[in-house]
């Protein structure tokens, strides 16, 4: 009996040790947050929003990143504005 309470009374000493160590060391996550600004451009006197291929120094021939980049700008702009928007294919060296 007496050998069970001394096992008893080192393993809560040892977890003592062990929740305090846990609770003193600072452990936090330190989180980025980027928040947009409002636009600077006034879109309210324009009925319709064209946007074109943007100028790329590089090619990738697997992903064509004009096409991505002008989808998510027209389907984000029509959402916010509220205004149709066409995606033209015109390369900006022309």
């Amino acid at each position: 009996m007496k050998k069970n309470k001394s096992l008893l009374y080192k393993t809560l000493f040892i977890f003592l040790i062990f929740s305090v160590y846990g609770c003193s060391s600072p452990s936090y996550v330190e989180i980025k947050t980027d928040i947009a600004e409002i636009p600077k451009l006034n879109l309210d006197q324009f009925d319709k929003i064209m946007i074109t291929d943007f100028l790329l120094k590089k090619d990738k021939p697997d992903f064509d990143i004009n096409k991505e980049v002008k989808e998510y700008f027209a389907q984000e702009l029509e959402v916010s504005t509220n205004k149709e928007t066409n995606k033209e294919n015109i390369s900006p060296e022309k």
